[in-house]
């Protein structure tokens, strides 16, 4: 009996050894079994370039540097232009 839990004990340690060694291989299989389960269920995921999905910032361009930054952190000149907070 001894022996038989000695061996199991053994067995247990190089399977541990193995899944942490392989760990990455074993989950890219992992993820490749998912991809697969979604196209034959015909789950697409999410698009994250849906521009329905995306908020977007309004950028403006500043007179003083021409780089495009946020609206509402550019400061407005009298004749219209606006000019970055760097300015």
């Amino acid at each position: 009996m001894k022996e038989t839990l000695f061996i199991l004990l053994i067995l247990l340690a190089l399977l541990g050894w193995t899944v942490f060694r392989y760990r990455k291989q074993i989950l890219g299989l992992i993820g490749l079994g998912r991809m697969i389960r979604d196209v034959a269920t015909g789950k697409t995921g999410e698009r994250l370039d849906d521009p329905k999905k995306t908020s977007s910032i309004p950028l403006e361009r500043c007179a003083a540097c021409g780089i495009n930054v946020p609206a509402s952190t550019l400061k407005r000149a009298g004749d219209g232009s606006a000019v970055c907070d760097r300015h």
